[in-house]
């Protein structure tokens, strides 16, 4: 290191020292012309300790020595000439480095030996981040409702963000929830939800399952328009239908009662489950069902030891399916239920707990979860027929 590199080194270092120190650290001060000197000062000292070790090396080699390689004597380790014969040579750092560079590669550093290994490397990478993102962004919602249905309204008014409540908090959530279970009704909510939830799910697959199987084995006539057709009842928004279903159900007598609420959510879900089914009953060989009745069978026995058992994952994923549209609907709930508070289900129990003066957050998360969990439940249980269900009726009918 020439004395002409050193003082560049710190002189630059001292004009950026001065420029950044009047800029970024006395920003909100009034401009002395001090600055300028302390930040010169600051930055050579700056240059000066960074150059230091560098400085301690240029040392260690000049201390060492060497053997030429043309003439033999011994010279400098940091010297690039031979004083003997004048020949150019390479330091002993840039040797030790090119000794080092020339080794082979231990087989277990050898990482991406191929570029079928990168590119394999950078997809889990990418995947599993991926995964992790979704999974965070789908999960932190159902954590902030447990958050919150452990923390009174103050805690929350107070501090906003905080992310787990405090084991005091946590030891009175068995409380809370047997007040929202029996004061405000949740236990009549639940067992009303129950009831219209599963009698739909049983009339729609009663319906469902003949009538698929119908469009699809049977010939009779229109059964062309009958199956392109049987979706034209989601043109209709349910709100455009809502009131007139109003009036009739409440001259028919209908309103306020559970078995009107199964009729309605029959006619919600009748139509996809009859198309899902239809879609699987498709991929069934029709020679396994040949082949029953050749055996004797009727054509009912056909479907219940043949059919059914072969479509059992597109069953589970249409029950699921209609279950969860009667377990969580509000708008049919809030315009023909209202009036009875005994056949309130659970969304239109939570909404009106909402309206409610003084209830606590926690009391409305405890609500929310109650509906959420045994849709996460039951799902996660029979998510490997959904899978199969889904699958084999969109993709093979």
């Amino acid at each position: 290191m020439s004395i002409s590199f050193i003082l560049t080194w710190v002189i630059v270092w001292a004009y950026i020292g001065a420029v950044g120190t009047r800029r970024v650290f006395l920003r909100k001060h009034k401009y002395t012309p001090q600055s300028y000197w302390i930040g010169a000062v600051l930055g050579g000292i700056g240059s000066l300790v960074v150059l230091v070790p560098f400085w301690l090396l240029f040392l260690a080699l000049a201390k060492d020595t060497r053997e030429c390689p043309q003439c033999h004597n011994e010279i400098p380790g940091a010297a690039h000439h031979c004083p003997h014969c004048n020949t150019y040579q390479h330091t002993a750092a840039y040797e030790t480095w090119k000794a080092r560079m020339d080794r082979p590669t231990p087989a277990r550093y050898t990482v991406f030996n191929s570029r079928e290994k990168f590119e394999s490397m950078i997809g889990r990478v990418v995947k599993w981040t991926l995964i992790a993102f979704f999974f965070i962004i789908t999960a932190f919602p159902f954590y902030w409702m447990l958050n919150l249905s452990a923390r009174p309204y103050q805690d929350v008014a107070r501090n906003p963000t905080k992310l787990v409540p405090s084991s005091a908090q946590i030891q009175d959530v068995p409380d809370a929830f047997d007040e929202v279970w029996t004061t405000y009704n949740f236990k009549e909510y639940v067992q009303n939800s129950i009831k219209l939830s599963f009698l739909t799910v049983a009339l729609t697959l009663l319906l469902s399952i003949p009538g698929a199987y119908a469009t699809t084995r049977l010939d009779f006539r229109l059964k062309n328009v009958m199956s392109s057709g049987i979706l034209l009842v989601y043109m209709f928004p349910a709100i455009v239908i809502s009131i007139p279903l109003f009036v009739v159900y409440t001259k028919i007598g209908l309103r306020g009662k559970l078995s009107g609420m199964v009729l309605l959510y029959m006619s919600a879900t009748l139509p996809v489950s009859l198309y899902m089914l239809r879609s699987y009953f498709t991929t069934i060989p029709v020679e396994l069902e040949e082949a029953a009745l050749i055996d004797g069978c009727t054509r009912l026995e056909t479907i219940w030891r043949i059919t059914i058992p072969l479509s059992l994952p597109a069953i589970v994923t249409v029950a699921l399916y209609v279950w969860m549209i009667a377990w969580n609907e509000f708008l049919y709930a809030l315009l023909f239920l209202l009036d009875q508070p005994d056949n309130w289900t659970l969304p239109l129990g939570l909404q009106q707990l909402n309206k409610a003066q003084e209830v606590p957050i926690s009391y409305l998360m405890i609500g929310s979860l109650v509906i959420t969990i045994p849709v996460i439940v039951i799902y996660l249980g029979l998510e490997r027929f959904v899978t199969s269900g889904l699958t084999a009726g969109a993709v093979k009918g």
